[in-house]
Formats: C-alpha cells, sequence, structure tokens
C-alpha cells in the first residue's frame, strides 16, 4: 500500500505532461470526429427518409450515450437486444452530414443520401468517398470496429 505522501509525489510527476499535449483545434478535432463518425454509420447506420439510425450491441450502452452527448442530438432507444441512437432532428442531421461528407469508404452511405434526396434536402453537394490511402491517417476505421461491438 502506498502512502499518501508517495502520492503526492506522483501528481508533481504527472503534473508536467498537460505541457505536452497536443491541442486539437475544434476544426481539426472535428473533422477527425468526422472520420470516426463516418466509420461507425458505415459500419452500423441507416439513413432513412428523414432519420438516421446508428445500432448498438448492448454492452456498447455508455459509447451510446457519449455519442448522443458529443452529436447532441438524437434520442436513444434501448432494446432486450441492441441499443440505437436515432437521429431525426433536421439541424443535427445537417451536422452530421457535414461532419462525414466526404470521409465514407464506400458509397453505401451515399447512395442512401441520393436515394432519399438529401442533397437536395439539405443543398449539400455529395463529395466522393475518400481515398483509402488515407486510412492510416484519421480514425475511420476506429469508428467502423466500433460499430462491431
Amino acid at each position: 500500500m502506498q502512502s499518501a505522501g508517495n502520492l503526492n509525489n506522483l501528481e508533481k510527476i504527472s503534473d508536467h505532461l498537460k505541457n505536452y499535449k497536443y491541442q486539437l483545434t475544434k476544426a481539426e478535432n472535428d473533422n477527425l470526429f468526422g472520420y470516426y463518425l463516418a466509420g461507425l454509420i458505415e459500419g452500423s447506420g441507416t439513413f432513412n427518409k428523414e432519420t438516421l439510425e446508428i445500432v448498438y450491441e448492448k454492452k456498447e450502452i455508455q459509447s451510446l450515450f457519449w455519442l448522443k452527448k458529443r452529436l447532441k442530438v438524437g434520442t436513444v432507444k434501448i432494446s432486450s437486444n441492441f441499443n440505437k441512437l436515432i437521429v431525426k432532428n433536421k439541424k443535427g442531421l445537417e451536422n452530421i452530414i457535414k461532419l462525414t461528407n466526404g470521409k465514407y469508404l464506400t458509397d453505401l452511405k451515399l447512395n442512401e443520401w441520393r436515394k432519399y434526396e438529401w442533397d437536395k434536402e439539405f443543398n449539400f453537394y455529395i463529395l466522393p468517398s475518400f481515398n483509402p490511402s488515407f486510412l492510416n491517417s484519421n480514425p475511420y476505421l476506429a469508428g467502423y470496429f466500433d460499430s462491431c461491438g
């Protein structure tokens, strides 16, 4: 068991870490989050006529609520087999489009946008999927694998 004095020394030693953390600007943070979110949506999300639904495994409830808090929008639906975040709010959907447009690896979600004419509804140009050679420079795969539980 450590004494309180040893814990105080540990705090002093660790205190310098804040000087070395790279601080992301809001734009950089949103850009990286957009890749993560695109991977998550591509793995377990569905765009419908007026909603986005992201399905989570039952055990991932904390991640689901983190995402809801990060997006500042959505309703959590909890069932016996899975949980999901449902976004119906038009401003929230528009924000998700801005965050993820051009950050999908395949055309699956882009085709859902086209099918429901989201580009016309939200007045935006659908950017093409990104080049897979950039997978090592963004968190897309982290989002995609998080969708797998």
